[in-house]
């Protein structure tokens, strides 16, 4: 449990990092809005979450069209040094485009099954 926490509180970090906020920004965001001072922080745990539990339940459709990764890279060819690179960053960017249709389609048919209704 506290590895989880602590895994939180670094990718809370680092997503904070990455769009150029630092806490002095987000606390007075937080106070402007009247938002819960760990709103931020909850909604990247709901994410990491939701994304490792379509992960674990598509992981076995995750097939990814080789073809259409040849393609691109020999597009990208000419402007690299590094294929195996290139060609791993490829199939990771196909298999998030299925997760994230994976995670959209398990949404809808939770949504009917359970008859939520999200706003």
């Amino acid at each position: 449990m506290k590895y989880q926490k602590k895994k939180s509180r670094l990718i809370y970090i680092i997503t904070l990092e990455r769009i150029k906020i630092n806490n002095e920004i987000i606390n007075s965001f937080y106070n402007q809005n009247e938002i819960e001072k760990d709103y931020l922080k909850n909604i990247i745990k709901i994410d990491m979450k939701w994304s490792k539990l379509i992960r674990q339940l598509y992981e076995s459709r995750l097939n990814v069209n080789l073809t259409e990764v040849n393609k691109e890279l020999e597009k990208e060819q000419n402007n690299s040094v590094d294929d195996e690179k290139l060609k791993r960053q490829l199939i990771i960017t196909e298999q998030n485009k299925l997760l994230n249709k994976f995670s959209a389609t398990h949404l809808e048919k939770s949504k009917k099954k359970y008859l939520i209704k999200f706003l």
